[in-house]
């Protein structure tokens, strides 16, 4: 039960930092314009095109000035990329206050990386709701 608690103190924590950087945490609006599955299925077509995608942070990785998200919006996963010199210093350090069942909203033009996984380069992102509580167990669903 411990655990819990501090779980959801880190949470909240989170959430307070973003207020006070004049983030709104919960906004009601989304400019979402692709699905993670139409993302994947017509890439060649899209891919020079700026497109929208929401849903919910799966995965999210932070390496020095990149970091690499998992985004999952019913229809499926699409990896995101974000970069330091895109999104730039201040924009890139929102992150860190992000966590898994986060979501958010990302736009950005379409790419392969070097081992061929198709993905977002984002250049800008916005979240549309703080996660509070963790995300159920693999066998509840979400």
């Amino acid at each position: 039960m411990p655990e819990k608690a501090e779980f959801l103190k880190n949470r909240k924590e989170k959430l307070e930092k973003l207020k006070d950087k004049k983030i709104n945490p919960f906004p009601s609006i989304s400019k979402r314009d692709t699905s993670c599955l139409t993302a994947a299925k017509k890439f060649d077509n899209l891919k020079d095109k700026t497109i929208v995608l929401a849903g919910r942070v799966k995965l999210l990785r932070l390496h020095g000035g990149s970091c690499f998200i998992n985004l999952y919006d019913g229809s499926g996963v699409f990896q995101l990329f974000v970069s330091k010199k895109e999104v730039g210093p201040e924009k890139y350090q929102e992150l860190k206050l992000y966590d898994v069942g986060d979501i958010l909203e990302a736009s950005g033009t379409l790419f392969k990386t070097k081992k061929g996984e198709k993905t977002l380069m984002v250049d800008s992102f916005a979240l549309l709701t703080k996660s509070l509580r963790p995300l159920p167990e693999k066998w509840h669903g979400l």
